[in-house]
C-alpha cells in the first residue's frame, strides 16, 4: 500500500497529499481507521481548502469516512481503489463476515470502484452475491450488478527494477518474495525445495518478503530448516531487495490467493523465470504467449520447480521477453491509467 500510495504521487500527473496510518494492525485500521482519517483530513481542508478528489485504498472504510467528513468534504468525490477486499479475503474466522460488510457498505458509499485485476472483480463478484443472501431481509441484490459493470480494473502501478546483466551464480537460485503468512502457502514451497534437494539437485534459496505480523517466526523457522541452502534472509530494505532479485534465477508462487501479484512482477521484471500454477491473477499479468512456458497444472509445483531447475538455461530460453512484458505494470503506463479514472470521477459528479 505504501508503495503503490507514493508512486502514484511521484508518477501522477495531479496534485496528491497523503494521509495515511503506519503499516500495521490492519483490523484496527478497517475499523478506527476512518475516524483518525476524517480527523486528518478535517487539518488538511482547514491548511488548504477542499480537495477536487478523495481517493481511499482498502482497507478504509468508506462509508464512516464519508460520513465523518460531511461537513468539511461535503460532495466532494470519492473514488476506492481495491488491494484487496474483506468478502473473499482468506479470515482465520470464516464465520466472522463484519469486514466483509464494511466492504460492501464502502463500495455502495463510494462514487467509483477500482480494483487492481480481472480476478479480483470476479472473486469479489461471487464473494457478494453469497454475502447478499444472508441478508435476513431488505436485500441489496438490485445494487450489485450496476455496481460490479462500474468497476474499473486497472493494474498496480510498480516500481520495475532495472534489468541488467545477471549476477547469478551457477548455482540456481530460488527466491521467496512473498509474505510468510498461511495463505501463501510457504510450507508447500519448503517441502519442494527438500524433496529437490533430497533428488541431488543443488539450489540455493533467498527467503524475501515481509514478516512483521509473526515477528518473524515463520521466516527463521524456514531458514534454519533449510540450513546452508539459504543464501539471505530478510527482511530486506529496498536496495538490498532490488540485489536479491538482480542475484535470483526463479521466482515461485504457490499462493492460496493473490489478487494481484506485485511479487511476481517485480521478479519476472528483474529476469528471474516465474514458476506459477494457472489460475488467481497470473493469467492476467502473463502474456499468453508465455503462458506454456511459465503455467503448470494445480498440484504439479514441485514436479515443474525441478524441471527448471534442472534445465535453467532451457527454462530462461522460453521466457525470453517475458522481463519486458511486464513494463506494462510501470508507473509510467499505469498512472495515466489512474490519472484518467480519477479525472471521468471528476468530471461525472
Amino acid at each position: 500500500h505504501r508503495a503503490w500510495a507514493e508512486g502514484y504521487v511521484a508518477h501522477s500527473a495531479h496534485h496528491v497529499s497523503l494521509l495515511v496510518h503506519a503499516g500495521a494492525n490492519w483490523r484496527w485500521r478497517l475499523r478506527g481507521g476512518s475516524v483518525t482519517l476524517a480527523e486528518a483530513a478535517r487539518d488538511w481542508v482547514a491548511q488548504h481548502g477542499r480537495p477536487d478528489l478523495v481517493l481511499a485504498s482498502s482497507p478504509l472504510d468508506v462509508a464512516a469516512f464519508a460520513g465523518l467528513t460531511r461537513d468539511v468534504l461535503g460532495g466532494v468525490p470519492i473514488a476506492a481503489y481495491l488491494h484487496e477486499n474483506q468478502v473473499t479475503y482468506p479470515h482465520p474466522d470464516a464465520a466472522d463476515v463484519d469486514a466483509g460488510w464494511r466492504t460492501w457498505t464502502s463500495l455502495v458509499a463510494a462514487d467509483h470502484v477500482m480494483v487492481n485485476s480481472r480476478h479480483h472483480r470476479d472473486e469479489l463478484a461471487d464473494g457478494l452475491t453469497r454475502l447478499l443472501a444472508q441478508a435476513p431481509d431488505h436485500p441489496h441484490g438490485h445494487l450489485l450488478e450496476p455496481l460490479l459493470d462500474s468497476i474499473d480494473v486497472i493494474p498496480v502501478g510498480v516500481d520495475l527494477p532495472v534489468r541488467g546483466e545477471s549476477e547469478a551464480g551457477p548455482t540456481p537460485r530460488i527466491i521467496w518474495n512473498h509474505r510468510w503468512d498461511a495463505d501463501k502457502n510457504p510450507e508447500v514451497f519448503l517441502r519442494a525445495i527438500e524433496r529437490i534437494l533430497a533428488d541431488g539437485s543443488p539450489v540455493e534459496v533467498v527467503l524475501g518478503g515481509t514478516d512483521h505480523w509473526d515477528g518473524g517466526q515463520r521466516r527463521a523457522a524456514a531458514a534454519e530448516r533449510l540450513g546452508d541452502v539459504v543464501v539471505a534472509a530478510g527482511p530486506f530494505d529496498d536496495d538490498a531487495y532490488r540485489r536479491h532479485l538482480a542475484s535470483s534465477d526463479i521466482v515461485v508462487s504457490v499462493a492460496g490467493h493473490d489478487y494481484f501479484g506485485v511479487a511476481i512482477v517485480e521478479a519476472i521484471a528483474a529476469g528471474c523465470v516465474p514458476v506459477l500454477e494457472h489460475r488467481l491473477s497470473y493469467p492476467e499479468l502473463i502474456p499468453e504467449a508465455f503462458h506454456d512456458a511459465v503455467f503448470h497444472p494445480v498440484g504439479q509445483f514441485r514436479r515443474r520447480l525441478a524441471e527448471v531447475v534442472n534445465d535453467l538455461a532451457g527454462a530462461r530460453a522460453a521466457v525470453d521477453g517475458l522481463a519486458a512484458a511486464m513494463e506494462a505494470f510501470g508507473w509510467h503506463r499505469v498512472a495515466p491509467l489512474l490519472d484518467g479514472a480519477l479525472e471521468r470521477v471528476f468530471h461525472q459528479t
